[in-house]
């Protein structure tokens, strides 16, 4: 009955604030906060970046701290792209929730793929 379902979500919760999957196996990235951004199209901009997860972060209950693209000095000395990025979230649930809705999801034409990412922040 509902039993069983409050007990389930309880456990999730308890799983969720010890950074543990449910199976009790907690890997580095249950607790990143970061995600690594990669297959981005060389056109899309940090303000791009940020606005193609704003929607994901907030009905995840989270909010982008912050998003980057990884550039590198070209010709005339222009920022050029280097085709990856990163988006920090204010939860590591945030991100988890994110990266699983957002995963392969199109942006300036390319399809993402998105990975925890330890680098940064901690």
């Amino acid at each position: 009955g509902r039993g069983a379902a409050a007990a389930a979500a309880r456990e999730a919760v308890a799983a969720a604030a010890t950074g543990a999957d449910a199976d009790g196996t907690g890997t580095g990235d249950e607790e990143a906060t970061q995600l690594f951004v990669k297959g981005l199209s060389f056109q899309t901009s940090e303000a791009g970046l940020r606005a193609h997860f704003l929607r994901a972060a907030s009905a995840a209950g989270g909010r982008v701290l912050s998003a980057s693209v990884a550039t590198q000095r070209g010709p005339g000395g222009a920022a050029l792209s280097r085709g990856f990025g990163f988006v920090e979230f204010d939860s590591a649930a945030a991100a988890r929730s994110v990266r699983r809705a957002m995963q392969g999801k199109d942006l300036d034409g390319r399809a993402l793929k998105l990975e925890a990412s330890s680098q940064g922040g901690g």
